[in-house]
């Protein structure tokens, strides 16, 4: 029987050039692509003896019939009508200043009508044929090849990421110090280059930690890749200590719609900073979200809005010289416009403030109650108004608006607090022990208790001829519209 090249079942079978994979092959199997490589194409594989079992086998492949993985690897690429493996690059930057902190290096199997293969799908194959570390390898020799060839003034002060799998991390075959010196082999230094490990994908998490123990020992720097997806672990951030961490597009797509996923995402942006870290966001693909993670706090961005992978570090740099100004100009007029807006919000909402105030210190305390229901400023953004007294117990109902002039209310997780209730430890009234009597305070934020939103509280004593005689305390919701 002829042997078959890997094909797509929509189309004629094609006979192989060579008859190697032959003697080693199981009938085929038929399997959905499910990569993005079109709706109904499946692609048909004959496995070799040993892809039944390929951890164990992994192993011992690679460290005893190292001549023996290249002939299964360069089989594996005729069976799916490979012609050649080459780099692309996507540039990662810096959200605020265009500048480019580097580029992604990405695998692009080609094949021999031109069409560009999903890599996912290859990586796949190599690791269920066992010839993983031999694609690891060509990838990584790919990239690098590539990258030196770029004009060197160019690329100076800029990193190379290179991705390595985990499907090998998690079986301990990766050796940081052969990565060194395949980088150092085409004159890039280690500094200049970060590891990117998918870390959601890694199952050992010391095989990963030793890694990154190692990795770092011989100079290079560690990206997490993919954080925030179910299989994320904030252990892990703590033992790696990683430079990077990038956010996974699932958190970034859409973020500027989305309130959960912007609470996420400026979690995980505090962390970064928590330890030591920068946070890079993955998938920015729209100015809205751009925007979004800018307001974050992310630092460095990467997705097709701020750059396509292109085939040369050079043609990459070419386009950035032509897209990221005007991206950058047009992000700074967004923010200017989002921050005048809450200026004029808050303008608004201390003027009310101001006059409340002035008429609750006229008014008897019996009064104070009736003056805060005829709140009229800007209650969208209002939650909750009530008075405590300067020690921080409550004199009056919590007048609670919620959103949009709305109560919202969980009897069991939140109640609106009433007379009696102390506020002593809440930082909206001990921060104005340290104040004047005029001063005003914002607090940092903090979930309401009558609502359960998030919240900023304005607070300022109430005074009098006889001095202070309370506290007017007002939350306000924080603002999430940065698609307006």
């Amino acid at each position: 029987m002829v042997p078959r090249r890997c094909f797509p079942s929509t189309g004629a079978p094609r006979a192989a050039p060579c008859g190697r994979i032959s003697s080693l092959s199981f009938p085929p199997e038929r399997r959905r692509d499910t990569r993005g490589n079109g709706p109904s194409r499946t692609w048909v594989l004959w496995k070799p003896w040993f892809a039944a079992s390929p951890r164990p086998v992994l192993s011992r492949w690679n460290r005893s019939r190292k001549g023996r993985m290249n002939e299964v690897l360069k089989a594996l690429l005729e069976e799916l009508n490979i012609r050649d493996l080459s780099a692309y690059f996507q540039p990662i930057i810096h959200l605020h200043t265009a500048r480019v902190l580097g580029y992604e290096a990405l695998l692009r199997p080609a094949g021999y009508d031109g069409t560009m293969l999903a890599p996912g799908i290859l990586f796949e194959q190599a690791d269920l044929y066992g010839c993983l570390p031999e694609l690891e390898r060509e990838a990584r020799t790919t990239a690098l090849r590539e990258f030196a060839r770029s004009r060197k003034e160019q690329t100076a002060g800029q990193l190379l990421f290179l991705n390595v799998s985990a499907p090998l991390l998690n079986v301990g075959v990766l050796d940081a110090g052969h990565i060194r010196e395949a980088v150092q082999s085409y004159e890039v230094e280690p500094e200049a280059v970060a590891i990117e490990i998918s870390e959601s994908s890694v199952q050992e998490t010391d095989q990963l930690v030793e890694f990154s123990r190692m990795a770092r020992k011989s100079g290079f720097m560690i990206s997490l890749d993919g954080y925030g997806t179910d299989e994320s672990h904030l252990e892990r951030i703590a033992r790696i200590r990683p430079e990077i961490i990038k956010i996974d597009r699932s958190i970034i797509q859409g973020v500027c719609t989305d309130e959960i996923k912007q609470y996420a995402l400026e979690s995980v942006v505090h962390l970064a900073r928590r330890v030591g870290a920068v946070s890079l966001a993955f998938g920015i693909e729209n100015h809205e979200d751009l925007v979004a993670c800018a307001r974050a706090g992310v630092e460095f961005g990467q997705g097709f809005l701020l750059g396509r992978p292109a085939p040369t570090v050079d043609r990459a740099i070419e386009r950035a010289e032509k897209t990221l100004k005007p991206l950058q100009e047009k992000l700074a007029s967004t923010l200017a416009s989002d921050l005048d807006r809450e200026l004029q919000h808050e303008a608004s909402l201390q003027r009310e403030f101001g006059r409340v105030l002035d008429k609750l210190a006229r008014a008897e305390p019996e009064e104070w109650e009736a003056i805060l229901r005829a709140w009229k400023g800007p209650a969208a953004r209002v939650d909750s108004l009530f008075i405590t007294s300067p020690a921080g117990e409550q004199l009056t109902n919590t007048i609670a608006l919620g959103r949009g002039g709305k109560a919202i209310v969980n009897p069991l997780l939140y109640a609106a607090t009433g007379p009696g209730d102390d506020h002593g430890s809440r930082e909206y009234v001990y921060a104005l022990r340290l104040r004047g009597d005029g001063d005003l305070h914002l607090s940092s934020p903090h979930t309401s208790i009558a609502t359960g939103q998030l919240c900023r509280t304005y607070s300022q004593k109430i005074t009098g001829p006889e001095g202070a005689r309370g506290i007017l305390c007002v939350s306000a919701t924080l603002s999430s519209d940065v698609c307006q």
